[in-house]
Formats: C-alpha cells, sequence, structure tokens
C-alpha cells in the first residue's frame, strides 16, 4: 500500500502517529539517499573514471615500457587511496562499512510500517462490512464480534511506539556515523586523505552537513557586526 495515499481513511489520533512515524522515515531515506547518492557519484566519476583519464594522459606520453609500468603503478596507488581503499584508510573503512549496515535497517522499518497500515486498513474494511450486515438485518450497526469488540484502535500506539524509537536509533546512528566519517576523512592528526586528493575534499563538502550550518552561522555573525551600532 501507499501509506500517504491511506492515512485520510484514518481517524485523526491514528492518522497523526502515522503521519509523524511517516514523516521521519521519509527525512531518514532522504538523508540516506544523499549520502548514497553522493558515494555512488564520487566512486564512478571521481575516483574509476577521473583516475582512468589521468592515467591515459600520462600513459600516452611513456616513450618506453619501464615508464609505463610506473605510470601504472601511480595510477593503482592513486586509484586505491581516492577509493579508501588503502592502508592509511582502514579507520575510514570501518566507519563507512558501519554507516552503510545502519542504512539496511530501513527498509525492514518501512515494511513493518506498510504492513501494520495494510493491516489496519483490512481490519476497517471487515469491520464496516460487518457493521452494514447488522444494519441490514436491522440490528445495531456496531460489530457485535469478540474481536473486533476487544480492538478499539485503528493502529496500535504500542507498535507505533517501538517503530518510532527504531527510526530515532537509525537516524542517530546515520548522522553519528556520516559525521565520524567527515572527521576521519580531514583529520590531518591521522593523515586524512582529504588532504591528499582533491576529489576526496569535493566529497567531503558534499557530505559534512554541518558546513552550511557553520556558512549560515558565519553569515548571520557578519549581518549583526554591520547592523551593530559603532
Amino acid at each position: 500500500v501507499e501509506v500517504e495515499r491511506e492515512l485520510p481513511k484514518f481517524r485523526a489520533p491514528a492518522r497523526a502517529a502515522l503521519e509523524r512515524l511517516l514523516r521521519s522515515c521519509l527525512r531518514l531515506r532522504a538523508d540516506m539517499g544523499h549520502f548514497a547518492t553522493n558515494m555512488r557519484t564520487y566512486v564512478t566519476y571521481e575516483v574509476l573514471e577521473g583516475a582512468w583519464r589521468e592515467f591515459q594522459g600520462a600513459a600516452a606520453s611513456c616513450c618506453d615500457m619501464d615508464a609505463l609500468i610506473s605510470r601504472h603503478e601511480a595510477f593503482l596507488a592513486a586509484l586505491l587511496g581516492r577509493a579508501l581503499l588503502d592502508d592509511s584508510s582502514a579507520q575510514v573503512r570501518s566507519t563507512l562499512n558501519g554507516v552503510l549496515a545502519n542504512m539496511l535497517g530501513l527498509a525492514p522499518l518501512v515494511g513493518r510500517l506498510n504492513d501494520e497500515v495494510k493491516a489496519s486498513l483490512l481490519w476497517m474494511e471487515d469491520r464496516a462490512r460487518e457493521a452494514a450486515a447488522n444494519t441490514a438485518a436491522g440490528r445495531w450497526g456496531a460489530v457485535d464480534s469478540d474481536a473486533a469488540a476487544r480492538r478499539d484502535e485503528e493502529v496500535d500506539p504500542a507498535l507505533v511506539e517501538e517503530l518510532e524509537g527504531v527510526a530515532g536509533q537509525l537516524e542517530a546512528a546515520h548522522l553519528a556515523g556520516v559525521r565520524r566519517l567527515t572527521e576521519q576523512l580531514s583529520d590531518e592528526r591521522q593523515g586524512g586523505v582529504a588532504h591528499a586528493f582533491n576529489e576526496v575534499r569535493y566529497l567531503l563538502c558534499r557530505l559534512d552537513r554541518a558546513f552550511y550550518e557553520r556558512q549560515a552561522g558565519a553569515m548571520d555573525g557578519g549581518f549583526l557586526e554591520v547592523d551593530a551600532p559603532s
């Protein structure tokens, strides 16, 4: 089912809880998608294609096999460094693996949300059908089965709370992992690869969520200084 399209069918309390959970999932998907898209673009175009283009240019100027082998070795070394596969990037790879592993937890969460909405819709349909049958038979329209009588909520509040907790944990882990990754990429004390390759610096700027917050803060500070009385 398309959760967003089905939400108007729920009463206000259940709809508000599902909307809140859906917003959390969509925000998390956007953050994770931003990260995955930038990493894929980086590896495809800036690492593989960029390094290969540089090697082709260097190889064209080689006058013998030794020079070509030397250029190829330099190409492989640069490729491994940019791809974060060299020895100096071991900690970065560990952090990156953690971020990617955490991202895999979003699909099961969305699946559980989808299943709960689907089950609730089926329950509401059964309830409406039974009420209509009772009314047609001259009885009260309310359902009279024990199972329906025991259930008053369209959505189990405890389950929604559990799923919100899972979403919060995934988001916190994702943001912390990406922050740690950007710190490791730029940390000169640990031989940060951002200081060795321009491509990694460009990637770092795209992944650094706090960059724009810092820029906005600096601009706000500048405006305050201009407006301050002399």
